[in-house]
């Protein structure tokens, strides 16, 4: 109503993605709010038409405000046109994701899919975006995340444990000083 843009998404109930997509954003939605986390507007299920839809803060334009094309802002598309951060920025980067992560872990919840595609500046700010496999101690049943991103299945780190994010974030920081990808990060355990 104000003119704002926003990002809108629509998700279909049919299936178990789905289901799993409602509850977290159903989780989400308890946390309190904080500007290092992505901010939900609207939320409506369609249970007539079996999905549901919310809009959210969209991510700034790559491009710049006034370009009429727009390329969110994606920590992936910085690094596609930076190669990579310095430590300041990096820390800064950090900082701010770990706010965000300190308000999901205290509320129970695994983001479970920290990368650099679901890294979003929204006013200048990076938040944690993508939220659709947020998962709490009952959703969890699955495996989720991304390749590179996520411990092998034979680690230790448990899959129901707020320590997969935090795994996120080292391979995260590697990418981010490296200005490789989370595939190239050094194997300890050999």
């Amino acid at each position: 109503d104000d003119g704002k843009y926003v990002a809108f998404k629509v998700v279909s109930l049919l299936g178990d993605a789905g289901e799993r997509e409602l509850q977290a954003i159903e989780s989400y939605r308890k946390c309190p709010l904080c500007e290092s986390l992505l901010e939900i507007f609207d939320f409506v299920i369609q249970e007539d038409e079996d999905r549901f839809y919310y809009t959210m803060e969209l991510a700034d334009n790559i491009l710049g405000a006034n370009s009429k094309d727009y390329v969110p802002c994606t920590l992936e598309a910085i690094l596609k046109e930076q190669k990579k951060l310095n430590v300041a920025q990096t820390r800064e980067l950090v900082y701010h994701l770990l706010e965000g992560l300190s308000i999901l872990h205290k509320n129970k919840l695994v983001h479970r899919d920290i990368k650099p595609a679901n890294i979003v500046w929204i006013n200048g700010r990076p938040k944690l975006g993508d939220i659709g496999l947020l998962a709490n101690d009952q959703s969890m049943t699955f495996r989720a995340g991304s390749d590179g991103y996520m411990p092998s299945a034979d680690s230790p780190i448990s899959r129901n444990s707020t320590a997969v994010d935090l795994f996120a974030m080292t391979r995260l920081i590697f990418c981010c000083l490296s200005g490789k990808t989370a595939q190239n990060y050094m194997d300890f355990e050999e």
